[in-house]
């Protein structure tokens, strides 16, 4: 089964992680020997929302009853066209690097830009888990078709709401009362990632 994660979406999964309309947004999976942790991670881009993001996708992990020492940290994106500027590639690192930081993970990071095998602005990915690592897989999105419903297991998946109290910005974690329970997909695409640290 595959756990579908829209924007500011967290989850995990034993196989399979799927993405729906990636577009300027990064597609975060981390691999461990139990399974993938995943985040939708739309937005965030400065130094301080991409730490309080980080920060609170780390603790969800890391307090997860299938948490595990992670092998591989992947982030998938439009990273030349979409999310980055003048320097994709550093600043794509050094996006990952603080969710690296957030998970205690000091391990390989890697990526994918969909603009080497996507021609519309939206994409579809899924990664699949392979042991030590991920398979990329991913296709063009055209506002497929999906189907909501309630989470079979609440604790697998979760969602980073960004909320004003008191004057404050929290970030704080909730359960989603439906998810998406499927996408209709056609045919997926291999991507093979290349190498952003490690």
């Amino acid at each position: 089964m595959t756990a579908f994660l829209r924007e500011r979406e967290m989850g995990f999964d034993a196989s399979r992680l799927g993405f729906p309309s990636v577009a300027n947004c990064l597609a975060l999976c981390y691999v461990t020997p139990n399974g993938l942790f995943g985040l939708h991670n739309n937005g965030a881009m400065t130094p301080q929302t991409r730490a309080e993001r980080a920060t609170a996708f780390g603790n969800w992990v890391m307090n997860h009853a299938n948490y595990a020492k992670g092998t591989r940290l992947y982030g998938v994106t439009f990273a030349a066209n979409n999310r980055y500027s003048a320097s994709p590639d550093a600043e794509w690192a050094e996006e990952l690097a603080v969710f690296a930081t957030a998970l205690g993970f000091s391990g390989k990071l890697r990526g994918y830009d969909l603009r080497n095998g996507v021609t519309t602005n939206s994409a579809y990915v899924e990664y699949r888990w392979a042991g030590e690592k991920a398979e990329i897989w991913y296709a063009p999105w055209t506002n497929q078709a999906m189907t909501t419903g309630p989470a079979t297991n609440p604790t697998f998946q979760g969602f980073i709401a960004n909320r004003r109290i008191g004057g404050n910005d929290l970030v704080l974690l909730e359960q989603k009362p439906a998810v998406v329970t499927s996408v209709a997909m056609g045919a997926l695409t291999r991507a093979h990632s290349v190498r952003l640290r490690g």
